[in-house]
């Protein structure tokens, strides 16, 4: 019982997560899980400090290492042509809407790794940023 009283809210949150990744079928959530609960872990247990800041040293730089790929790959490298969604998007809601228009990087003569760049990077670069402010938030300011 003292389990679940120090750990109510851990077990909500993976419920819930675990719930909507059976609901919808979609692997997000479980990643989202697996990726906060691990988080969770290195900043709540992992008391050193000394690996905490090293934790978080790795972190930036490959947030950083990232940041320049995608800037690389998306200003540096070849463009594919663009093809109609056939789906509009609308500004605030009721503004002037516009057809959604996405790049064709199926022939384009570029490496998987610079594909998978342009069409994720951003996603793994907030990943990223996120853990970085989490672990160096949470670093104790206790002496080395």
């Amino acid at each position: 019982m003292l389990f679940l009283k120090q750990n109510l809210r851990e077990i909500i949150i993976f419920v819930i997560l675990f719930g909507l990744y059976f609901w919808h079928s979609d692997p997000f959530f479980l990643e989202v899980l697996i990726y906060g609960m691990g988080l969770y872990l290195i900043v709540t247990k992992i008391t050193s400090r000394k690996i905490l800041f090293t934790i978080s040293i790795i972190i930036w730089t490959s947030f950083i290492l990232l940041t320049g790929a995608i800037v690389y790959v998306n200003y540096w490298l070849p463009h594919g042509s663009y093809y109609s969604t056939e789906m509009n998007t609308c500004e605030f809601g009721d503004g002037p809407c516009r057809e959604i228009y996405e790049e064709d990087l199926s022939n384009l003569d570029i490496q998987d790794w610079a594909k998978f760049l342009r069409e994720d990077g951003l996603f793994y670069l907030g990943i990223l940023l996120f853990a970085g402010i989490v672990i160096s938030g949470n670093i104790p300011k206790k002496a080395i």
